[in-house]
């Protein structure tokens, strides 16, 4: 269903004509996987780096739909020979909804659906993955550097669930650069 959806997002924003415009970019930032480490009794830390990977059809000034990769990196659990790391990450489809704050500063915010993903990695039992359909929703700033190149900030969420039946939010605070072809 997931991949059927992106699928016809693509095909629709292809066949708008000439107003189209393709864009990609890419981010470095601090992801935290929220709830992990409560009530944790070792060692628990529930942050790392994290990375975002996207690309969209500019629809109009105001609209873009785009398709993303978010790594929510890894967070990390010991308690005394124990240990735990979940990893988190996301394919999103979303709309953009862009508008100027000044010439060159643009503030952007996205909505749409996530397929998340959360492994699982233990060293005294099997690992295991469980991924879900989740609500995403993004905010940032897009600074103009040159006519095709910006500088962009963001905040990304959704939730992750895993096989185990718990959950918590996923952050990603992110800084990169967007280009326009």
């Amino acid at each position: 269903m997931f991949k059927k959806t992106m699928l016809a997002v693509i095909m629709a924003t292809a066949g708008s004509g000439a107003m189209a415009q393709l864009y990609v970019g890419g981010g470095l930032g601090y992801a935290v996987v929220s709830d992990y480490c409560k009530g944790a009794s070792g060692s628990c830390d529930d942050n790392s780096m994290g990375l975002k990977l996207y690309g969209g059809f500019q629809l109009n000034p105001s609209a873009a739909v785009e398709v993303a990769y978010l790594d929510f990196g890894q967070a990390k659990y010991d308690v005394s020979w124990m240990h735990s790391n979940l990893e988190a990450s996301a394919v999103t489809v979303n709309l953009a909804v862009r508008a100027p704050l000044s010439r060159e500063l643009g503030a952007v915010g996205r909505v749409g659906l996530a397929r998340v993903t959360v492994d699982e990695h233990f060293n005294w039992r099997s690992d295991r993955s469980k991924s879900t359909s989740q609500l995403y929703l993004g905010l940032g700033l897009e600074y103009a550097l040159q006519k095709n190149l910006k500088a962009t900030f963001s905040y990304d969420l959704t939730r992750g669930e895993d096989a185990g039946g718990g959950g918590g939010n996923l952050h990603l605070f992110s800084a990169g650069l967007q280009y326009a072809f």
